[in-house]
Protein backbone atom coordinates (compact mmCIF):
# COMPACT_ATOMS: atom_id res chain seq x y z
CA UNK A 1 0.00 0.00 0.00
CA UNK A 2 1.33 3.40 -1.00
CA UNK A 3 0.86 6.11 1.60
CA UNK A 4 1.08 9.88 1.44
CA UNK A 5 4.15 11.48 3.05
CA UNK A 6 2.28 12.57 6.20
CA UNK A 7 0.95 9.02 6.66
CA UNK A 8 4.45 7.58 6.17
CA UNK A 9 5.72 9.89 8.92
CA UNK A 10 2.91 8.78 11.23
CA UNK A 11 3.59 5.13 10.40
CA UNK A 12 7.27 5.53 11.30
CA UNK A 13 6.29 7.14 14.61
CA UNK A 14 3.85 4.30 15.38
CA UNK A 15 6.43 1.66 14.48
CA UNK A 16 8.84 3.21 16.98
CA UNK A 17 6.22 3.39 19.77
CA UNK A 18 4.44 0.00 20.07
CA UNK A 19 2.74 0.89 23.35
CA UNK A 20 1.51 4.39 22.49
CA UNK A 21 -2.25 3.87 22.18
CA UNK A 22 -3.03 7.55 21.58
CA UNK A 23 -0.54 7.75 18.70
CA UNK A 24 -2.02 4.60 17.14
CA UNK A 25 -5.50 6.13 17.23
CA UNK A 26 -4.21 9.34 15.63
CA UNK A 27 -2.70 7.19 12.89
CA UNK A 28 -6.02 5.33 12.58
CA UNK A 29 -7.97 8.57 12.09
CA UNK A 30 -5.55 9.66 9.38
CA UNK A 31 -5.82 6.29 7.62
CA UNK A 32 -9.62 6.32 7.76
CA UNK A 33 -9.67 9.81 6.28
CA UNK A 34 -7.46 8.53 3.46
CA UNK A 35 -9.75 5.55 2.88
CA UNK A 36 -7.25 2.96 4.14
CA UNK A 37 -8.92 -0.08 5.80
CA UNK A 38 -6.09 -0.51 8.31
CA UNK A 39 -7.44 2.53 10.15
CA UNK A 40 -10.68 0.77 11.06
CA UNK A 41 -8.72 -2.33 12.06
CA UNK A 42 -6.57 -0.27 14.47
CA UNK A 43 -9.72 1.12 16.09
CA UNK A 44 -11.26 -2.37 16.28
CA UNK A 45 -8.18 -3.88 17.96
CA UNK A 46 -8.00 -0.99 20.41
CA UNK A 47 -11.39 -2.19 21.70
CA UNK A 48 -10.97 -5.94 21.09
CA UNK A 49 -7.32 -7.13 21.11
CA UNK A 50 -8.43 -10.53 19.72
CA UNK A 51 -9.83 -9.01 16.51
CA UNK A 52 -8.19 -10.23 13.29
CA UNK A 53 -7.94 -8.49 9.91
CA UNK A 54 -9.98 -9.65 6.94
CA UNK A 55 -8.13 -11.99 4.53
CA UNK A 56 -7.74 -9.14 2.06
CA UNK A 57 -6.35 -6.74 4.67
CA UNK A 58 -4.11 -9.49 6.00
CA UNK A 59 -2.52 -9.93 2.58
CA UNK A 60 -2.14 -6.17 2.27
CA UNK A 61 -0.48 -5.77 5.68
CA UNK A 62 1.87 -8.74 5.26
CA UNK A 63 2.88 -7.86 1.71
CA UNK A 64 5.62 -10.23 0.52
CA UNK A 65 5.45 -12.05 3.86
CA UNK A 66 1.94 -13.25 3.01
CA UNK A 67 1.80 -17.03 2.77
CA UNK A 68 5.30 -17.39 4.23
CA UNK A 69 4.44 -17.12 7.92
CA UNK A 70 3.44 -19.78 10.42
CA UNK A 71 1.70 -17.15 12.53
CA UNK A 72 1.55 -13.40 12.97
CA UNK A 73 0.56 -11.09 15.79
CA UNK A 74 -1.13 -7.72 15.47
CA UNK A 75 -1.22 -5.24 18.34
CA UNK A 76 -3.37 -2.11 18.00
CA UNK A 77 -3.80 -3.00 14.34
CA UNK A 78 -0.07 -3.08 13.57
CA UNK A 79 2.04 -6.13 12.72
CA UNK A 80 4.32 -6.79 15.71
CA UNK A 81 5.12 -10.51 15.73
CA UNK A 82 6.03 -12.92 12.92
CA UNK A 83 6.87 -16.62 12.95
CA UNK A 84 8.35 -17.67 9.63
CA UNK A 85 8.24 -21.03 7.93
CA UNK A 86 11.40 -23.21 8.11
CA UNK A 87 14.01 -21.12 6.37
CA UNK A 88 15.40 -23.99 4.31
CA UNK A 89 12.32 -23.60 2.13
CA UNK A 90 12.14 -19.83 2.11
CA UNK A 91 14.06 -17.36 -0.10
CA UNK A 92 14.66 -15.15 2.90
CA UNK A 93 16.85 -12.56 1.25
CA UNK A 94 13.93 -11.64 -1.00
CA UNK A 95 12.17 -10.39 2.14
CA UNK A 96 15.03 -8.29 3.49
CA UNK A 97 14.47 -4.55 3.53
CA UNK A 98 10.70 -4.78 3.05
CA UNK A 99 8.76 -2.05 4.93
CA UNK A 100 6.57 -4.69 6.61
CA UNK A 101 9.57 -5.58 8.81
CA UNK A 102 9.76 -2.06 10.26
CA UNK A 103 6.90 -2.62 12.72
CA UNK A 104 7.94 -6.15 13.80
CA UNK A 105 9.29 -6.41 17.34
CA UNK A 106 9.24 -10.23 17.74
CA UNK A 107 10.65 -12.70 15.20
CA UNK A 108 10.48 -16.49 15.45
CA UNK A 109 12.44 -18.14 12.68
CA UNK A 110 11.84 -21.88 13.15
CA UNK A 111 15.57 -22.46 12.83
CA UNK A 112 15.65 -25.97 14.31
CA UNK A 113 15.32 -27.23 10.73
CA UNK A 114 17.31 -24.42 9.16
CA UNK A 115 20.30 -25.64 7.18
CA UNK A 116 23.66 -24.19 8.10
CA UNK A 117 24.02 -22.39 4.76
CA UNK A 118 20.81 -20.44 5.54
CA UNK A 119 22.31 -18.89 8.67
CA UNK A 120 23.95 -16.04 6.77
CA UNK A 121 20.66 -15.18 5.04
CA UNK A 122 18.88 -15.18 8.39
CA UNK A 123 21.46 -12.84 9.89
CA UNK A 124 21.24 -10.45 6.94
CA UNK A 125 17.51 -10.07 7.52
CA UNK A 126 17.87 -9.65 11.29
CA UNK A 127 20.61 -7.05 10.83
CA UNK A 128 18.79 -5.21 8.06
CA UNK A 129 18.24 -1.51 8.93
CA UNK A 130 14.50 -1.95 8.48
CA UNK A 131 14.55 -4.53 11.31
CA UNK A 132 15.97 -2.14 13.88
CA UNK A 133 12.72 -2.35 15.86
CA UNK A 134 13.25 -6.02 16.76
CA UNK A 135 13.15 -6.61 20.51
CA UNK A 136 13.24 -10.42 20.56
CA UNK A 137 14.46 -13.16 18.23
CA UNK A 138 13.41 -16.72 19.10
CA UNK A 139 14.11 -20.32 18.03
CA UNK A 140 17.73 -19.68 17.12
CA UNK A 141 19.99 -22.58 16.26
CA UNK A 142 23.69 -22.61 17.06
CA UNK A 143 24.86 -21.18 13.73
CA UNK A 144 22.46 -18.23 13.74
CA UNK A 145 23.11 -17.63 17.44
CA UNK A 146 26.86 -17.24 16.89
CA UNK A 147 26.35 -14.61 14.22
CA UNK A 148 23.77 -12.72 16.25
CA UNK A 149 25.96 -12.65 19.35
CA UNK A 150 28.68 -10.94 17.31
CA UNK A 151 26.37 -8.01 16.48
CA UNK A 152 26.59 -4.81 18.48
CA UNK A 153 22.95 -4.15 19.33
CA UNK A 154 20.47 -4.67 22.16
CA UNK A 155 17.58 -7.14 22.33
CA UNK A 156 15.20 -7.73 25.19
CA UNK A 157 15.05 -11.51 24.65
CA UNK A 158 16.74 -14.20 22.59
CA UNK A 159 15.65 -17.83 22.37
CA UNK A 160 17.70 -20.95 21.60
CA UNK A 161 15.77 -23.88 20.21
CA UNK A 162 18.63 -26.38 20.34
CA UNK A 163 22.32 -26.59 21.13
CA UNK A 164 22.87 -29.85 19.25
CA UNK A 165 23.75 -28.21 15.95
CA UNK A 166 26.06 -25.58 17.40
CA UNK A 167 29.73 -25.59 16.55
CA UNK A 168 31.95 -27.14 19.19
CA UNK A 169 34.41 -24.24 19.25
CA UNK A 170 33.98 -22.01 22.32
CA UNK A 171 32.24 -18.71 21.77
CA UNK A 172 34.41 -15.65 21.45
CA UNK A 173 33.54 -12.26 22.90
CA UNK A 174 29.80 -11.64 22.98
CA UNK A 175 28.95 -8.16 21.68
CA UNK A 176 25.17 -8.54 21.73
CA UNK A 177 23.45 -7.03 24.77
CA UNK A 178 20.26 -8.72 25.95
CA UNK A 179 18.20 -9.21 29.10
CA UNK A 180 16.43 -12.59 28.84
CA UNK A 181 17.78 -15.89 27.50
CA UNK A 182 15.17 -18.56 26.69
CA UNK A 183 16.44 -22.11 26.16
CA UNK A 184 13.98 -24.51 24.55
CA UNK A 185 16.14 -27.63 24.65
CA UNK A 186 16.19 -30.59 26.98
CA UNK A 187 19.66 -31.39 28.31
CA UNK A 188 21.14 -28.00 27.49
CA UNK A 189 22.44 -27.33 31.00
CA UNK A 190 25.98 -28.56 30.24
CA UNK A 191 26.06 -26.45 27.10
CA UNK A 192 25.00 -23.40 29.11
CA UNK A 193 27.75 -23.99 31.65
CA UNK A 194 30.57 -24.56 29.16
CA UNK A 195 30.06 -23.39 25.57
CA UNK A 196 27.35 -20.95 26.59
CA UNK A 197 29.06 -19.39 29.61
CA UNK A 198 29.75 -16.10 27.76
CA UNK A 199 26.04 -16.00 26.89
CA UNK A 200 24.96 -16.60 30.47
CA UNK A 201 27.18 -13.77 31.66
CA UNK A 202 25.05 -11.35 29.63
CA UNK A 203 21.60 -12.51 30.80
CA UNK A 204 19.70 -11.19 33.79
CA UNK A 205 16.78 -13.63 33.32
CA UNK A 206 17.05 -17.26 32.24
CA UNK A 207 14.03 -19.23 30.98
CA UNK A 208 14.26 -23.02 30.63
CA UNK A 209 11.60 -25.12 28.91
CA UNK A 210 12.63 -28.12 31.01
CA UNK A 211 13.18 -28.27 34.76
CA UNK A 212 16.01 -30.80 35.07
CA UNK A 213 17.62 -30.98 38.50
CA UNK A 214 20.91 -30.27 36.75
CA UNK A 215 19.60 -26.75 36.10
CA UNK A 216 20.07 -25.98 39.80
CA UNK A 217 23.82 -26.00 39.15
CA UNK A 218 23.32 -22.74 37.30
CA UNK A 219 22.40 -21.06 40.59
CA UNK A 220 25.86 -21.93 41.86
CA UNK A 221 27.85 -20.45 38.98
CA UNK A 222 29.93 -17.42 39.93
CA UNK A 223 30.21 -14.00 38.29
CA UNK A 224 26.77 -14.07 36.66
CA UNK A 225 24.25 -11.23 36.47
CA UNK A 226 21.32 -13.64 36.71
CA UNK A 227 18.55 -12.18 38.84
CA UNK A 228 15.79 -14.63 37.91
CA UNK A 229 15.48 -18.22 36.65
CA UNK A 230 12.17 -19.60 35.34
CA UNK A 231 11.47 -23.24 34.48
CA UNK A 232 8.41 -25.38 33.91
CA UNK A 233 8.44 -26.52 37.55
CA UNK A 234 10.25 -23.92 39.64
CA UNK A 235 11.17 -20.24 39.73
CA UNK A 236 14.08 -18.57 41.48
CA UNK A 237 14.58 -14.89 42.31
CA UNK A 238 17.89 -13.57 43.52
CA UNK A 239 17.94 -11.50 46.71
CA UNK A 240 20.96 -9.69 48.15
CA UNK A 241 21.51 -12.55 50.60
CA UNK A 242 20.57 -15.51 48.38
CA UNK A 243 18.09 -17.25 46.05
CA UNK A 244 14.36 -17.47 46.84
CA UNK A 245 13.07 -20.65 45.16
CA UNK A 246 9.41 -21.55 44.70
CA UNK A 247 7.66 -24.63 43.33
CA UNK A 248 4.07 -23.62 42.46
CA UNK A 249 2.94 -27.23 41.91
CA UNK A 250 3.19 -30.28 44.15
CA UNK A 251 6.24 -32.52 43.77
CA UNK A 252 7.20 -36.00 44.94
CA UNK A 253 8.94 -36.10 48.32
CA UNK A 254 12.02 -37.92 46.97
CA UNK A 255 12.51 -35.17 44.38
CA UNK A 256 12.09 -32.61 47.15
CA UNK A 257 15.04 -34.07 49.05
CA UNK A 258 17.21 -34.21 45.90
CA UNK A 259 16.31 -30.60 45.16
CA UNK A 260 17.27 -29.59 48.69
CA UNK A 261 20.73 -31.07 48.18
CA UNK A 262 21.20 -29.23 44.89
CA UNK A 263 20.02 -25.93 46.35
CA UNK A 264 22.41 -26.22 49.27
CA UNK A 265 25.27 -25.67 46.80
CA UNK A 266 23.75 -22.51 45.34
CA UNK A 267 25.94 -19.37 45.35
CA UNK A 268 24.79 -16.99 46.65
CA UNK A 269 23.25 -19.40 49.17
CA UNK A 270 19.58 -20.24 49.42
CA UNK A 271 17.47 -17.41 50.84
CA UNK A 272 14.14 -19.23 51.16
CA UNK A 273 12.20 -22.16 49.73
CA UNK A 274 8.48 -22.75 49.06
CA UNK A 275 7.24 -26.13 47.91
CA UNK A 276 4.33 -28.54 48.18
CA UNK A 277 5.10 -32.18 49.01
CA UNK A 278 3.42 -35.24 50.45
CA UNK A 279 4.55 -34.59 54.01
CA UNK A 280 6.15 -37.36 56.03
CA UNK A 281 8.42 -37.40 59.05
CA UNK A 282 11.32 -38.83 57.04
CA UNK A 283 11.07 -36.15 54.35
CA UNK A 284 10.92 -33.28 56.82
CA UNK A 285 13.87 -34.65 58.79
CA UNK A 286 16.03 -35.16 55.68
CA UNK A 287 15.27 -31.69 54.39
CA UNK A 288 16.06 -30.24 57.81
CA UNK A 289 19.48 -31.87 57.78
CA UNK A 290 20.27 -30.88 54.19
CA UNK A 291 19.15 -27.27 54.23
CA UNK A 292 20.17 -26.18 57.69
CA UNK A 293 18.87 -22.78 58.84
CA UNK A 294 16.89 -21.85 55.74
CA UNK A 295 13.32 -20.45 55.85
CA UNK A 296 11.15 -23.15 54.29
CA UNK A 297 7.41 -22.96 53.69
CA UNK A 298 6.02 -26.43 53.09
CA UNK A 299 2.54 -27.36 51.94
CA UNK A 300 2.03 -30.82 53.39
CA UNK A 301 -0.49 -32.60 51.17
CA UNK A 302 -2.93 -35.23 52.52
CA UNK A 303 -1.44 -35.08 56.00
CA UNK A 304 -2.11 -38.26 57.96
CA UNK A 305 -2.71 -38.14 61.75
CA UNK A 306 0.05 -40.75 62.12
CA UNK A 307 2.68 -38.16 61.11
CA UNK A 308 1.20 -35.15 62.94
CA UNK A 309 3.03 -35.44 66.31
CA UNK A 310 6.44 -35.98 64.70
CA UNK A 311 5.97 -33.11 62.24
CA UNK A 312 4.81 -30.77 64.99
CA UNK A 313 7.98 -31.62 66.89
CA UNK A 314 10.13 -30.85 63.82
CA UNK A 315 8.43 -27.53 63.11
CA UNK A 316 8.15 -26.59 66.77
CA UNK A 317 4.48 -25.63 66.64
CA UNK A 318 1.06 -27.26 66.14
CA UNK A 319 -0.10 -27.99 62.61
CA UNK A 320 -3.55 -26.72 61.60
CA UNK A 321 -6.49 -29.11 61.77
CA UNK A 322 -6.99 -29.13 57.99
CA UNK A 323 -8.35 -32.13 56.13
CA UNK A 324 -8.94 -32.69 52.43
CA UNK A 325 -6.54 -29.92 51.41
CA UNK A 326 -2.97 -28.81 52.00
CA UNK A 327 -1.84 -28.02 55.53
CA UNK A 328 0.56 -25.09 55.22
CA UNK A 329 3.25 -24.24 57.74
CA UNK A 330 5.90 -21.54 57.58
CA UNK A 331 8.91 -22.59 59.65
CA UNK A 332 12.66 -22.22 59.98
CA UNK A 333 14.17 -25.70 59.70
CA UNK A 334 17.21 -25.96 61.93
CA UNK A 335 19.82 -28.71 62.31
Amino acid sequence: MKLAPHLLALRDAVNAAPGDRALHLIFADALIEAGEPQGEFIVRQSVDPTAVPSPRLMRQLLGPLSGKTVSQQFTLGVLRGVALQPLGFLPLLALAGRPQWASVTSLTISSERTARHCASETLKVISSPVCRGLREVLDLNGWVLRGLLAQQRHLDRIGIVSSRNASVEPLGHVHLEFDTLHVDAVGATDWLEDLGRPVLEKATTLELSSWSLEAFRLLGLKDLRLAQVKTEMWNAVRHPDGWAVEFPSAIHEEIAVRISGALRRARPPLHSLRMTIAGTTATANRMRKVLGRVPVELSLMDLDDYYRPALEAIFGSPLPETRGEASRRAAVITP
